[in-house]
């Protein structure tokens, strides 16, 4: 009896152990399932969240379009973008897409339609408010005067984009010499009076030394209203130890410029470009970008793509005119470059 109750006790016991072992791992591999594709059940319901979306965005697109006047469907179309997004994840980067669709009519956006994520935009922004950088105006057909065009850096301009077709127009003091230098350059270029050259010209660069700037634009303030004014001029001194920046009362010699021409849209551009290599014939490019400044958007668009006129070269936004004074000032920095390492050094700017 003894032995028949220590048995039935053993037996019981190992088919209670037994139910209790099979319960647990039922229970680990429940867990175990669960934690190894909840990231993929979660991915599964945000594609089906993202597909209901997609097709509300569609079918709220198609009512839209179907409201519009026939006469307004040829201007009518969608704006699709996607926007990825990086997660530091411990082990490895995952990337996210949202996406965004866009109803426009006649160049208003008048229907935002957001698939994924959050974002901020007005439902009447003007596409043409935000025109992209490198997609700049053309200005082969614009007269360009250079007033002090007979010294070396307005004549080497006039050179270089008198050589790519650009109609120049060089003015001086003298208006004899001016005739003598556009006729020594050709391709195009004629010579007169600075009033004149002003009054003739779309776009005018000014290239005389930083002593005559004052007195120069003070003259001509009425002759160059509504003009493109390009200013180059580096306000630069001289002495035993080499260039040096001059200080300006307006900050800049661009902005005395401005300053001075209320009525004129002032940029600063082509400080750096060596008058060396622009006047020398057996540089056929030059490699060197054109730092442009200023506060009137087209006005700098149309002076960068002026500078692109010539081979190799590239015009490069800056910033503001508030700006232009280290870029006047960096010149002397350069001339010192060009002492040490007796060279024409100019500058690129990288990753644009």
């Amino acid at each position: 009896m003894r032995f028949a109750g220590r048995f039935l006790a053993a037996f019981f016991a190992g088919r209670l152990a037994a139910f209790l072992a099979v319960r647990f791992a039922g229970r680990f591999f429940a867990a175990f399932f669960a934690v190894r594709f909840a990231g993929r059940f979660a991915a599964f319901l945000a594609a089906v969240r993202f597909a209901g979306r997609f097709f509300a965005a569609f079918f709220a697109v198609f009512r839209a379009t179907a409201t519009l006047p026939p006469e307004s469907m040829s201007d009518t179309f969608l704006h699709h973008s996607s926007v990825k997004l990086w997660q530091r994840m411990p082990e490895k980067p995952r990337i996210f897409t949202f996406d965004v669709v866009f109803v426009s009519l006649n160049s208003q956006i008048v229907s935002p339609i957001f698939l994924a994520g959050c974002v901020d935009m007005s439902s009447t922004t003007n596409i043409a408010e935000r025109p992209d950088p490198k997609m700049l105006p053309e200005v082969g057909d614009l007269v360009v005067g250079v007033l002090g065009g007979t010294g070396e850096q307005g004549r080497g301009l006039a050179v270089r984009l008198s050589a790519a077709q650009q109609r120049v127009v060089i003015g001086s003091r003298d208006g004899k010499r001016a005739a003598d230098v556009a006729d020594a350059i050709g391709n195009g270029c004629i010579g007169m009076t600075n009033a004149e050259c002003a009054k003739a010209s779309d776009i005018c660069i000014v290239a005389v030394p930083w002593d005559g700037h004052e007195s120069l634009l003070r003259e001509l303030a009425d002759a160059l209203e509504d003009r493109i004014v390009v200013d180059c001029v580096n306000p630069l001194g001289f002495d035993k130890q080499g260039a040096f920046a001059l200080s300006v009362p307006e900050g800049s010699a661009a902005q005395q410029a401005a300053a001075l021409l209320p009525k004129s849209r002032v940029v600063g551009a082509f400080h750096h470009i060596s008058a060396v290599l622009l006047l020398d014939p057996e540089v056929s490019h030059i490699d060197a970008d054109v730092l442009v400044l200023g506060d009137d958007r087209e006005a700098t668009d149309t002076v960068q793509a002026l500078a692109q006129r010539i081979a190799t070269m590239r015009g490069i936004y800056a910033g503001r005119l508030r700006n232009c004074g280290q870029v006047e000032a960096m010149t002397a920095n350069l001339i010192s470059m060009n002492r040490r390492y007796k060279a024409h050094a100019g500058l690129r700017v990288t990753d644009v």
